[in-house]
């Protein structure tokens, strides 16, 4: 059950922050609806240890987000604290696309190492609508 809690928070944080939602709005509304995220970041950089439950992920994953200045710095303060640090990292990372979008210089970089078959399907995907475009200019 505390799966799909998380899943959804991640999901409904999403869509709000495309939306326009504030990061304070956001924080305010997934701790009177979801959990707490009462962290300090220093804390987590000590004690967050590998698990693979949603809930010692999830909540730390949005924290990062919340705590970030950019999509940059929501990665990397995301991958300090440790812990599975790859899953909260890639929901930090949505989380920060959704709010700051991916900078070009990202991008283009991160194409260099796709095969290239990937790129017309990847940017096929942002051009449907489904999402913002990948990249703030």
């Amino acid at each position: 059950m505390i799966v799909l809690k998380c899943s959804e928070a991640i999901a409904i944080s999403i869509h709000l922050l495309k939306n326009g939602m504030s990061k304070e709005e956001l924080k305010t509304f997934l701790e009177n609806n979801y959990f707490s995220l009462a962290f300090n970041l220093e804390n987590l950089r000590h004690a967050c240890t590998f698990t693979s439950k949603a809930i010692n992920s999830v909540p730390q994953a949005i924290f990062c987000f919340l705590e970030s200045n950019s999509f940059e710095d929501a990665i990397r303060t995301s991958i300090s604290i440790g812990g599975d640090s790859d899953t909260i990292a890639a929901i930090t990372g949505s989380l920060a696309e959704a709010y700051y979008g991916i900078p070009k210089d990202i991008i283009d970089n991160i194409k260099l190492y796709l095969k290239e078959y990937m790129i017309p399907v990847i940017d096929k995907f942002y051009e449907k609508g489904k999402t913002k475009k990948i990249c703030k200019e």
